[in-house]
């Protein structure tokens, strides 16, 4: 077993989430590194840029075979997305448990060809957490 950190469509709720019909999940969760997001229809998430801040999200425990379908979705065969390993905060255990977890990375030869604005919404911690626009209070 592989563990996940989802931050976007892939979070209970939302569109993608069927993608994990096999997987565990571990809880909520976020990354101990700050990233920049991206917005649109999906969130993007960048190494480097204005505004980095740690992100919001769910850790899941996946079989390869779902391991490898979430690198199709993710398009890390065309370099989309990189899937990397990081370390993120599990929250609700005991003094907020630390462990590490593959994310998908907006890669920069893809992503800085599209026109897309920050992500800059948090939550009551601080921590970027992403809605769909269908979702964002007016």
């Amino acid at each position: 077993m592989r563990r996940v950190f989802v931050y976007g469509t892939l979070k209970r709720g939302f569109r993608n989430h069927r993608f994990l019909e096999a997987a565990a999940y571990v809880g909520e969760a976020y990354t101990v590194k700050a990233y920049r997001m991206l917005d649109g229809r999906f969130p993007v998430l960048r190494d480097a840029g204005p505004h980095p801040q740690q992100v919001a999200g769910e850790v899941y425990d996946v079989d390869d075979g779902t391991l490898a379908k979430l690198d199709e979705l993710e398009d890390v065969a065309s370099r989309m997305y990189d899937r990397r390993e990081i370390d993120v905060v599990l929250l609700k255990r005991p003094n907020d448990e630390a462990s590490t977890a593959f994310i998908y990375i907006g890669c920069g030869e893809y992503w800085d060809k599209k026109d897309q604005v920050p992500y800059l919404a948090t939550d009551e911690r601080g921590l970027l957490n992403w809605l769909a626009p269908n979702m964002r209070a007016k």
